[in-house]
């Protein structure tokens, strides 16, 4: 079998001798330029693997995207096949973006004469292609094979798709190509993918009656009015598609009155979108069962409460969501619905019956009918998601896992077999088998054992198609490549049982993500196979539950409501394109950055490799401060758990994910360091890694030119100083931890541990001046937002907090400021506000007082201050972006870094 290194010396030299035909018939290779062949690094772009060093190639000194000028461009496929229209598309965008132009034809006239320039087919497994070599037949859906083959004045590219999105993908390469510059480097090669389904995670705010997990954030009240216009979900759905995303799971709470009519239950249908105007507070803990929560009428709702975002009807919203999903299908996007049970929001006062009460008849039979209707009146949803436990009585596993049964899976089976619908006043409808239909049901191993469902679902035998999933990283996906969490429960499934993976990203939400390397080990050590080496992973779907990935709320620079999937396409293509094919290699990221900023490839490279070393801060942290791993335990963005602010005590005392981080790469905890060190050994040092990390994420982009009128690039720069100014307050915070620990060690002599603290307090006062630093640079692109589970993400008013940890290690907490005028309105006019507060200290005079104002709840949009952080700040005006209701406090700090909160104070920006 001959090496990769082999076949790469092979392709480089046809890659010559290809040049070297397209050169013969082009003065000063002038048709080699057309072809994007000069100054190209696409061989080791596309055909490197990792690993592999092959000799290098000329490096570019211009852009990739200026390769192909003028290029005439013909596509021959089959018009009927749906997904390849988004290819031609994509195709005819980057072609014309350099001046050329596109014509379509059909199969039967893929080798008509007279054809110049470049021709590409795009064909399917058994669709019959004359004039090429024998081509082996992709049998695995989304595989395709790239065939090209060149005359005097025709390039042709021949790609044959296993399925219709194996042959859409194959075309969206080519798209890619011409817009990076490397058309000339395709050469034959075949593609499967390694993980079947790559998806997304989306909480879905469909409405302020039916909300989903992230409703209680601001993200997700901004989005309700985005996810009911379909040109959001085409935007969305076209990003997905180029980032090869091939799976939507939507999540809600209790979708089906926002969605759908019941037969059986008409009154229950919503009419028009509503979003409440009562802000959500900023009360912690872990939330996500009680109704007030989420919507509450009698808090929410009612009159003045409630803004009319879309006027619909039920059926209007049904049809709405068959466009989604049509969308979606003509992009290879299989959609699946989500939920959590029992929940019953906006059948409030329903005159049927409807209860939470998981033993209510009525409850059982509504969501039977319910998830029945859902399926069959949205024909193109792929199937559905379920959770057992959350807002069940949790009266055992088997008793909850047999209302599932009766609900979930009896209403698939109805879908499989046939059902009769009797509706109010006993008309009934047939609503006939469908058994050719593709039915998946994902069943959460969330509050349950697999026994308890198997037991339950094993009547159904082969009715739909079970599957479990798991979360694979907890909430933290940033954390170690090689999570152990579920290693044990997947190694006991039996052979034939398939699963997914919710990939949950709930650590960094602001400032962009990207290291390659990481999620080449991450892709590389997804559990495909149980341990009798049969396939069991059919894939997963990743995204956060503490922030709704719609449109962008809370950034002050971007275009207006840019697409989260589209400010994080980095990230995103890097999980999906290499979990697709993880022999990508860093390479083909750095000129996928080149194209798109505008760059060289060196220093697109520069860039990268300055983002994957910022990257790398957010693993060590989390693993440091694991704590149980889930979003409301802790956020190292901004020190934060659902209890408040993470002080020097609790960061020292925390427990690290240890043995659940399979690659051995878990920092100790904050004793056992300092007894290690003690003892002679040289444990892992947390602050060393972060500092390196940052230290190199500096250097690494000093050799990128800056370039002000490139926003996107200047923000990913900024990023980049963002998430190193992050890792140094941490590293600051950390030795200043470690020193009250050796403190607490050396309790028994005064000196020593006088010392000890008196360093803590050096380090904790460096921690300060960068955590400032931090915030100040987060402030230039970034509004505070408030997000479900840890709150309010406001780094200006966590620096009292931040300070606090000084008076912490100096023993001297007592004794703080008061306040003395709580905040009140002085005047309102237009956008603007003035308020006022004043502070009383026993130890300084209200000169030396510091007033952070912050936002404490849900909130439109962020505001901006006259003055905060300082004395002057007692008086401040506030200036509006949006109409709504905010909410403010003031925290109020001393010279001796000890803080006060003061009460909250409402004001009103009526609508214009």
């Amino acid at each position: 079998m001959k090496s990769s290194r082999f076949i790469l010396i092979e392709l480089l030299v046809g890659f010559v001798i290809f040049a070297s035909m397209l050169s013969a018939f082009g003065k000063d290779n002038q048709a080699a330029e057309q072809f994007g062949l000069i100054q190209s690094t696409g061989v080791r772009s596309i055909l490197a693997r990792s690993g592999d060093a092959p000799s290098p190639l000329p490096a570019p000194t211009v852009p990739q995207a200026k390769g192909v000028r003028g290029l005439a461009v013909t596509i021959c496929r089959d018009p009927a096949v749906q997904q390849s229209v988004f290819a031609v598309n994509e195709i005819r965008a980057a072609v014309s973006a350099l001046g050329g132009t596109v014509t379509e034809a059909p199969l039967s006239a893929l080798n008509a004469a007279g054809v110049t320039g470049l021709r590409v087919v795009l064909a399917r497994s058994g669709d019959v292609i004359t004039g090429w070599d024998p081509l082996p037949e992709p049998t695995v859906p989304q595989a395709y094979g790239i065939r090209v083959k060149a005359s005097a004045s025709l390039q042709e590219i021949l790609i044959k798709g296993g399925d219709a999105v194996g042959s859409m993908y194959g075309g969206m390469d080519v798209a890619e190509a011409i817009g990076m510059g490397t058309l000339g480097s395709l050469a034959a090669s075949d593609h499967a993918p390694r993980i079947a389904q790559r998806g997304i995670k989306f909480n879905l705010p469909l409405d302020a009656r039916t909300p989903s997990y992230s409703d209680d954030g601001d993200a997700a009240q901004a989005a309700i009015p985005h996810v009911w216009d379909i040109n959001f979900w085409r935007e969305y759905l076209d990003e997905m598609a180029r980032q090869r995303l091939n799976t939507l799971s939507l999540w809600s709470f209790h979708p089906f009155p926002s969605m759908v009519t019941v037969p059986e239950y008409p009154l229950i249908a919503l009419s028009d979108v509503w979003r409440t105007q009562v802000p959500f507070t900023a009360s912690g803990g872990q939330r996500g069962t009680k109704a007030s929560e989420f919507w509450d009428p009698a808090i929410h709702g009612g009159g003045a409460n409630i803004e009319i975002i879309k006027k619909l009807s039920p059926t209007d919203k049904t049809a709405f969501w068959n466009q989604v999903l049509d969308l979606a299908d003509a992009r290879g996007i299989a959609v699946y619905i989500f939920t959590w049970n029992i929940f019953t929001f906006g059948t409030e006062g329903n005159s049927y019956g409807i209860t939470r009460d998981q033993n209510n008849a009525t409850t059982k039979d509504y969501f039977r009918c319910s998830i029945r209707a859902l399926m069959t009146s949205l024909p193109k949803l792929a199937g559905m998601g379920l959770t057992a436990g959350e807002g069940m009585e949790h009266h055992g596993g088997s008793a909850n896992e047999n209302w599932l049964a009766s609900t979930y899976g009896e209403a698939f089976h109805d879908v499989r077999v046939g059902y009769t619908t009797t509706a109010p006043g006993g008309k009934q409808t047939v609503v006939p088998a469908n058994p050719t239909r593709p039915l998946r049901l994902i069943h959460r191993l969330h509050e349950i054992n697999y026994s308890d469902i198997t037991s339950a679902f094993d009547k159904f035998g082969s009715s739909f198609t079970l599957d479990t999933s798991y979360k694979y990283s907890v909430a933290h996906t940033y954390s170690t490549t090689k999570p152990m969490f579920v290693t044990s429960d997947m190694n006991s499934r039996p052979d034939g049982h398939r699963t997914w993976l919710t990939v949950r990203m709930d650590e960094q939400y602001n400032a962009r993500w990207g290291d390659p390397d990481f999620v080449r080990s991450w892709v590389n050590n997804l559990p495909l196979k149980n341990k009798n080496g049969k396939d069991q992973l059919n894939g997963y779907y990743m995204g956060p539950d503490g922030f709704t990935w719609c449109r962008r709320s809370n950034v002050k620079d971007s275009s207006l409501n840019q697409l989260d999937i589209k400010r994080w396409w980095y990230t995103n293509n890097l999980f999906s394109r290499l979990s697709y094919d993880p022999t990508i290699s860093n390479a083909f990221f750095d000129q996928m950055v080149a194209a798109r900023l505008h760059l060289t490839v060196p220093a697109a490279a520069a860039l990268n490799r300055g983002l994957a070393s910022a990257s790398q801060i957010t693993p060590w942290l989390t693993k440091y401060y694991w704590a149980g791993g889930n979003d409301f335990q802790g956020f190292s963005e901004a020190c934060l758990n659902s209890n408040g602010f993470i002080d020097v005590n609790n960061y020292m005392n925390t427990v690290p994910i240890g043995k659940k981080d399979g690659n051995g790469l878990s920092p100790p905890s904050m004793e056992a360091f300092c007894k290690a060190v003690r003892s002679g050994s040289n444990p892992l040092d947390l602050s060393q890694k972060v500092e390196e990390a940052a230290n190199a994420a500096l250097a690494a982009i000093a050799a990128v030119p800056a370039d002000a009128a490139n926003q996107e690039l200047t923000q990913v720069l900024d990023d980049i100083r963002i998430l190193a100014a992050m890792g140094k307050y941490y590293v600051s915070k950390f030795r200043g931890a470690r020193d009250l620990k050796y403190a607490s060690l050396d309790a028994s002599d005064v000196a020593k541990a006088n010392a000890h603290r008196a360093s803590a307090v050096t380090h904790l006062t460096e921690a300060l001046e960068r955590w400032t630093t931090y915030a100040d640079l987060s402030a230039q692109h970034y509004y505070p937002t408030k997000h479900n589970r840890i709150g309010n993400f406001d780094l200006k008013a966590l620096t009292p907090y931040v300070a606090y940890d000084i008076a912490i290690a100096k023993q001297n907490t007592s004794g703080g400021p008061s306040v003395s005028i709580q905040p009140k309105l002085v005047t309102q006019t237009g956008n603007t506000a003035t308020l006022t507060v004043r502070g009383a200290s026993k130890s300084d005079g209200e000169a030396q007082l510091k007033y952070y104002w912050t936002i404490d709840a849900t909130h439109p949009s962020g505001v901006n201050y006259s003055s905060n952080g300082d004395n002057a700040a007692h008086d401040v005006t506030v200036t509006f972006r949006s109409p709504g209701r905010y909410q403010f406090h003031v925290i109020i700090l001393d010279s001796n870094n000890r803080f006060v909160n003061t009460k909250s104070i409402e004001v009103v920006l009526p609508p214009k």
